[in-house]
């Protein structure tokens, strides 16, 4: 059993830290529970599988996500390579939604594929008919930049609006969305 006040990873500050490490099965299960998250992370005995991150909870800071938060704070290229799935992913006081993808750093940045989930109203990931929903942030020492791409689902396009802070100006029973979209810094 391990107890901090907090504990910093990669430039975030987790208060009131605790975790329980033990031996699994498979490998070394370690269970915490933080201010912002609360979840286990599975390191597995054999080299070929790659960890799992589980969070019932991950909750963000909106100051993380504006101007310069993330990229002041992170560097994608030293990013471990988990397997992650969030039960609960929170903004301040707003449930966003569920969601899972590979996690791999590369040389230039790092990939998150395979996502899947429901968030802002839309589905990801449950067609497999469909090619996976990607996300490449990339940073080369210099600049950051990111890429979305691959197809979303949603039922009421209404929901989809509303999620947003938009009047719903129409509504639907179906729909999807191919996005391809690219932004520097």
């Amino acid at each position: 059993d391990i107890t901090f006040d907090y504990l910093k990873l990669s430039n975030t500050r987790l208060n009131n830290f605790a975790a329980q490490i033990s031996r699994g099965k498979e490998g070394v299960d370690v269970d915490f529970k933080s201010d912002l998250a609360t979840g286990t992370i599975n390191y597995f005995k054999t080299p070929d599988r790659v960890p799992s991150l589980h969070l019932s909870r991950l909750t963000l800071n909106e100051n993380m996500l504006r101007d310069e938060g993330l990229e002041s704070m992170y560097d994608p290229r030293d990013f471990p390579d988990y397997d992650v799935f969030i039960d609960e992913l929170w903004m301040s006081d707003n449930l966003l939604g569920e969601i899972g993808f590979k996690l791999r750093s590369e040389v230039s940045g790092a990939a998150l594929s395979d996502i899947r989930g429901d968030i802002f109203s839309f589905t990801i990931g449950t067609d497999k008919q469909l090619p996976p929903l990607e996300f490449f942030w990339h940073y080369d020492g210099k600049v950051h930049s990111s890429r979305l791409i691959g197809p979303i689902e949603f039922t009421d396009i209404g929901s989809v609006f509303r999620d947003f802070g938009l009047p719903k100006v129409a509504d639907s029973a179906s729909g999807s969305i191919v996005l391809d979209f690219s932004w520097p810094e």
